[in-house]
């Protein structure tokens, strides 16, 4: 049974019904079922973020093997964001989020590759993280894409304690030199020492 023989819903739909909280687990199940099977032309990242707003903690090995979905970096973000960030499994993932730090070569816009900077950031607020020295390895990189930057800089902003509304929006691109709060930079230079 597809999604689209359940409901006569579309993934869009359905999707929006998620994030209300109102999706039956009849149509989750339509879902993974969906995302499970090889039907080509099923819209994967859709079916992933169902099932990421719906909280369906059933399909965890279901959605992470997306994550090394090479044929579209947007699939293996949105699963990379449901596993991490929507389902709190980043501890589960560790291998998976440095490799994207670091970044693969599949990932040509580097979509992945800002997730989970991210998601290494916010995983940074613990004080037994890893990922600081090589958040603050790709911060320091004058050679790195200023938006690689930029994030990796929100992810050290958020590891040094700040809180997502102290922080400028991500949508304005920031003079990096001139812009970037001193807590951060004096959090950054005592993880050096």
């Amino acid at each position: 049974m597809s999604v689209r023989s359940l409901t006569e819903m579309t993934p869009k739909d359905l999707l929006e019904k998620a994030k209300t909280g109102q999706l039956s687990s009849m149509e989750i199940a339509s879902v993974g079922e969906e995302l499970s099977s090889s039907i080509k032309g099923s819209d994967k990242y859709t079916l992933i973020h169902i099932l990421g707003r719906a909280g369906a903690l059933a399909y965890e090995s279901e959605v992470a093997r997306y994550l090394q979905y090479e044929t579209d970096p947007m699939v293996a973000r949105i699963a990379l964001q449901v596993l991490c960030s929507h389902w709190n499994k980043a501890r589960n993932y560790l291998d998976d989020i440095e490799k994207f730090v670091r970044g693969v070569a599949w990932d040509e816009d580097e979509d992945v590759r800002l997730a989970a900077i991210l998601i290494a950031g916010e995983l940074a607020r613990d004080q037994d993280c890893v990922f600081v020295p090589l958040l603050i390895q790709i911060y320091s990189d004058d050679h790195e894409n200023q938006i690689v930057r930029q994030a990796t800089y929100f992810a050290l902003a958020r590891a040094s304690g700040l809180d997502w509304v102290e922080l400028p929006p991500a949508s304005r691109q920031m003079d990096l030199l001139r812009e970037a709060d001193q807590r951060v930079l004096d959090w950054i230079k005592k993880q050096g020492n």
